[in-house]
């Protein structure tokens, strides 16, 4: 893990240091856990180096690569507390509805429905205007309906206004 960290960081990938400072994080917390120990408050490089060495206890070698002390912890931690062991999950590509308001609340929006995938439709309040979009497309293509970013994204407000429907 202290080996990668210094890597991203070396190349100053901002996404790919916060990304990986989060799981580091979450990592460190799992195993303070497993540990029954208070966790301090370290920099990021010792709690590398911390889970470096957490993986060297426990399997008597160091790691070839992060992507095993990763796995290791999240096994460890699941035969650790097996009824909660979610609540450190580390997907940064799995979206439920509870995520996905939490990315439109970044940009001031509210999630008026429910999340089902990627492909289906979302409706979402900004400035009190109701709006539809794909979350595939607001996240991967950035699409913003109320802000007018694609073609055709207030072409039905007339219509729906003249003819009194309601949209929420």
């Amino acid at each position: 893990m202290f080996e990668r960290l210094n890597v991203i960081a070396k190349y100053n990938s901002i996404i790919d240091l916060n990304y990986f400072t989060d799981t580091i994080n979450k990592l460190y917390s799992m195993t303070c856990e497993m540990k029954s120990i208070n966790e301090e408050e370290l920099d990021v490089y010792k709690k590398a180096n911390e889970l470096d060495k957490f993986y060297e206890e426990k399997k008597g070698r160091k790691p070839k690569h992060n992507n095993m002390v990763l796995v290791f912890i999240e096994k460890e931690y699941k035969l650790f507390n097996p009824t909660d062991w979610n609540k450190f999950l580390i997907n940064p590509r799995f979206y439920d509805t509870k995520r996905v308001a939490s990315e439109l609340a970044k940009e001031g929006c509210e999630l008026i429905s429910e999340y089902k995938n990627g492909q289906t439709p979302i409706r979402y309040k900004y400035n009190n205007k109701i709006y539809c979009v794909k979350f595939k497309n607001w996240k991967h293509n950035h699409y913003r309906p109320h802000l007018g970013q694609f073609p055709g994204a207030h072409d039905w407000d007339e219509y729906h206004a003249r003819m009194g429907h309601n949209i929420k």
